[in-house]
């Protein structure tokens, strides 16, 4: 996934909104998609960051009480890192769906809550199997 974000930064898709912030990349005038010449967030190293945070929290739940869960763990991590980095993106306006999320984001918010639901209900039905009595 890591080379696939340098790939998209390189092609200059998925590119975010315009902004001020010291850390904004700026493509060269008449690049195949992002805006030239125009400040962005950098979307894609975001995405890179929030995927290091996923690695790190991936290898914290590597327990034996965790076995077996790590795949909703990458995943629930995955759609509320995505979730937030697209708040960052670019969206046309005939995106939005319901309130300030586009259909996407929706799709981010409702997989990383399921996750968090099930890792939750894994949690306590663990605990009652392991309850004495």
């Amino acid at each position: 996934m890591m080379i696939a974000k340098v790939a998209c930064l390189c092609a200059e898709c998925c590119h975010g909104k315009a902004t001020g912030l010291p850390w904004a990349i700026t493509f060269p005038p008449g690049g195949r998609v992002a805006p030239g010449g125009v400040p962005l967030h950098p979307t894609q190293v975001y995405d890179m960051l929030a995927l290091v945070v996923m690695a790190g929290v991936l290898a914290w739940v590597n327990r034996p009480r965790w076995r077996g869960t790590l795949l909703l763990w990458f995943v629930g991590a995955y759609g509320l890192g995505r979730l937030l980095s697209e708040f960052t993106r670019t969206h046309p306006a005939e995106q939005a769906w319901w309130g300030p999320l586009t259909p996407f984001q929706w799709l981010c918010a409702a997989t990383a809550g399921g996750c968090a639901t099930a890792l939750v209900l894994y949690s306590h039905w663990t605990r009652v199997q392991l309850s004495p009595g």
